[in-house]
């Protein structure tokens, strides 16, 4: 009976505080110049209440899949004219990659850099960015040097 209570308690927490703040979610497309280059699909989400945006990607191709993660801290999100916003951060990604029968994993920072706009009462925010990035690639072949430049366009829908 208590780990029901709990369990309870805490579902009833997270459904009053979802009210609380503002969340966006959507989708990008992509692709990138790297060492790896390939397109990429994500789904990208972000709460108001913090100033870090994530991501969920994944690729695919003959022989290959990868699958990585971002988060992203827009350090400045000035306006520029009408809805349309500039954005400047810096962020972490990390992933893995499958290839024939091969796993490699990377790691490292990055820099977003982007223009995002907010349309119908702030409910839909289309974005492009580029956010060049640099870390380490571990697999069969060694450890070296990560260096990859995405180009992504892609929306949030914002929910208050």
């Amino acid at each position: 009976m208590g780990k029901k209570l709990i369990v309870l308690a805490a579902a009833l927490f997270c459904i009053g505080t979802v009210n609380l703040f503002a969340w966006g979610i959507g989708a990008q497309l992509g692709g990138a110049i790297s060492d790896h280059s390939g397109g990429n699909a994500a789904i990208t989400f972000k709460l108001d209440d913090i100033p870090w945006v994530f991501a969920v990607d994944g690729s695919f191709g003959p022989n290959r899949f990868n699958i990585g993660v971002t988060a992203d801290m827009w350090v400045i999100n000035p306006n520029i004219v009408g809805p349309l916003n500039f954005y400047v951060g810096w962020g972490l990604f990390g992933g893995i990659g499958i290839y024939d029968s091969d796993v490699s994993f990377v790691a490292g920072g990055r820099v977003p850099i982007g223009l995002n706009a907010f349309f119908f009462n702030d409910f839909f925010e289309p974005y492009l960015q580029i956010a060049p990035g640099i870390g380490v690639h571990a697999g069969s072949d060694g450890v070296g040097l990560y260096w990859y430049i995405p180009i992504n366009l892609g929306f949030r829908f914002w929910f208050k």
